[in-house]
């Protein structure tokens, strides 16, 4: 259950809504990513002081393509090339780095999935989350994780949502249970600049990371990358947003945007006043099984 609230009064989180490159016939782009996402997180913290976590979309690592060329590289790959590099920027700007990409933990194996990773100010790896939903074309070549975590930062509790996780409510609503106050939401998808009724509209992620934080009255961080989708015709659509307990914070745009976005605990209090939701719930009918 929720317990005492150790949230910092006022917390700075900086959005990384970088353009990623994709390739479904080649590894190539990988290192480039990585090299710009570190490129894009120094820059974004050079102009703005005490940011307390930086989060980056779900899987700005190997892009938006599936294939088999395509498949996850190995975890102690991904250690090497890519947390070995945020923890360095951790340290260097004392700042505390979240976001998703995909890995398979077994070199025999074909299948992996989407983890949600946190590194801290001190550059040490917190721990990972597993993504628990794939898409239909994730299915074939990717297991499911099973485990909820929550990671205590000096800024508050967090916890990882990944991808189309934000779709179902019962995941936000088991983190929230086992006390996250912030939910970190990286994906990596498609929509429309408008709301064309098409697979995928913008509109569904949007609504459902505030959703998540109306109803389980924490707050929300929804990042998304920008570029090209490697197997529809609709782009990556960008509009990274934070919420709150009280509604939409901020949102961005649909074009490549890095901005620090402030939360404060107050608001916690305000959703309260209004309508303890979370204090009201009736926990033998609304009952959540792992």
């Amino acid at each position: 259950m929720k317990g005492v609230i150790i949230m910092k009064e006022n917390i700075k989180i900086g959005m990384i809504q970088m353009k990623v490159l994709s390739d479904i016939f080649s590894t190539e782009i990988r290192q480039e990513n990585v090299k710009y996402a570190c490129l894009q997180i120094s820059n974004l913290l050079e102009a703005n002081e005490n940011v307390d976590i930086v989060v980056l979309p779900e899987e700005f690592y190997a892009g938006a393509g599936y294939g088999p060329i395509s498949l996850q590289d190995d975890y102690e790959l991904i250690k090497e090339t890519v947390f070995s590099e945020f923890s360095q920027i951790a340290k260097r700007y004392h700042v505390n780095i979240a976001g998703a990409l995909s890995t398979k933990f077994d070199s025999n194996s074909f299948r992996g999935n989407n983890i949600g990773f946190v590194i801290n100010r001190n550059g040490e790896l917190v721990g990972i989350q597993e993504r628990f939903h794939q898409t239909a074309n994730e299915k074939p070549y990717s297991y499911s994780g099973k485990e909820y975590n929550v990671f205590e930062l000096d800024l508050g509790k967090i916890a990882l949502m990944i991808g189309v996780d934000s779709f179902y409510p019962e995941v936000a609503r088991n983190f929230v249970l086992k006390g996250a106050e912030i939910i970190i939401n990286p994906i990596l998808a498609p929509g429309n600049t408008e709301n064309t009724g098409e697979i995928f509209p913008n509109n569904l992620y949007k609504y459902c990371a505030i959703t998540r934080a109306l109803e389980n009255q924490v707050f929300t961080v929804m990042v998304n990358g920008v570029g090209e989708f490697a197997h529809v015709e609709m782009d990556l659509f960008g509009e990274s947003l934070v919420a709150g307990p009280i509604g939409l914070v901020e949102k961005l745009g649909f074009e490549e945007d890095y901005k620090v976005i402030s939360i404060h605990v107050s608001d916690l209090a305000a959703s309260n006043k209004n309508m303890a939701i979370m204090n009201l719930r009736n926990s033998d009918i609304c009952k959540v099984v792992n």
